[in-house]
C-alpha cells in the first residue's frame, strides 16, 4: 500500500527536510510505503520494511503501540485477532509474549515465522530511509519512551512523528519542541485537524484518501503544511 506527498525535486540529503517547503511546483509525488510494502508483506513486519527498501520508495510509515509491559512495539491494530489470530489487545500481552505470536500467516502461509518487531528493530532496519512513525491514541504517556528509542538510533529530527491524537502530539512538543510533526486526519471533517496541525506548527496534515480535495490541500499549502494521504494504492 501506499501513500504520497506533492513535492518538488529532492535536494539530496536523507531526512524530512528533503521536501520542500513549497510544495506544487511540478507536480511530481513522493511514494510512501504505508506499513510497509504491505501489498506484497504482511503489514509493519520486517518483509514489508524491506521489501519498501527493494522497491525504493521516497518514505516507510509505520505504526507503534505499547505492550503490557510498556515496550514500544510496531503493529496498528488495537485488538490481536486480525494480525495474529490471538484474542485481546496488544496492552494485554508483554514483549516476551507478543514474540511468541505469528505475524504474517494471515497474509500468506509463506510468513508463519514473521514477528512483531519492536520499535528498536523497526529503526535499526529504515535506518537509511526516511520514516514515519504514527503513534496510536493508546501509547499516550509513553511519548519519551519512543523519543529516546529514536533519539539514541541518532534520526531524532529526520523522522516524522504523526498521530490522529492532538493529546499525544502536545505531550511529544511539550518534551522537544523541534521535533517534525504531522496530523492525521481520519474522521469525517479535516478542518479541526488542520486547526491542531497549525496550532502545534506540525509539518504536515496527513489526511485518509476519503478526505482528499483540492480545498485541502490548498488550505493546507497555504499555510506552509505539507498533505501526506493515505492510502493510495
Amino acid at each position: 500500500m501506499i501513500s504520497f506527498i506533492r513535492r518538488k525535486a529532492k535536494t539530496g540529503k536523507k531526512g524530512w527536510g528533503n521536501i520542500s517547503d513549497g510544495l506544487g511546483g511540478d507536480n511530481m509525488v513522493e511514494i510512501i510505503a504505508h506499513r510497509g510494502s504491505s501489498g506484497h508483506a504482511p503489514e509493519n513486519t520486517a518483509s514489508a520494511f524491506l521489501k519498501a527498501l527493494e522497491h525504493k520508495t521516497d518514505m516507510v510509515e509505520f505504526d507503534v503501540a505499547i505492550t503490557k509491559d510498556g515496550i514500544p512495539v510496531i503493529f496498528h491494530d488495537t485488538k490481536m485477532k486480525r494480525l495474529t489470530g490471538q484474542p485481546g489487545i496488544m496492552g494485554q500481552y508483554t514483549l516476551n509474549q507478543i514474540k511468541k505470536l505469528d505475524a504474517g500467516s494471515w497474509f500468506h502461509p509463506d510468513y508463519h515465522q514473521e514477528r512483531i518487531l519492536t520499535l528498536e528493530e523497526g529503526i535499526n532496519l529504515l535506518r537509511a530511509t526516511r520514516i514515519n512513525v504514527e503513534i496510536k491514541p493508546d501509547s499516550a504517556g509513553h511519548e519519551k519512551k519512543i523519543l529516546d528509542i529514536v533519539r539514541n538510533a541518532g534520526i531524532l529530527y529526520d523522522v516524522l512523528f504523526s498521530s490522529v491524537s492532538a493529546r499525544i502530539l502536545k505531550n511529544m512538543q511539550h518534551i522537544d519542541n523541534k521535533l517534525n510533526m504531522g496530523v492525521v486526519a481520519g474522521g469525517i471533517l479535516w478542518k479541526g485537524s488542520l486547526k491542531t496541525a497549525l496550532d502545534l506548527k506540525c509539518k504536515s496534515i496527513n489526511p485518509r484518501m476519503g478526505l482528499l480535495s483540492a480545498k485541502l490541500v490548498s488550505s493546507a499549502h497555504s499555510h506552509g503544511l505539507k498533505v501526506l494521504a493515505w492510502t493510495i494504492l
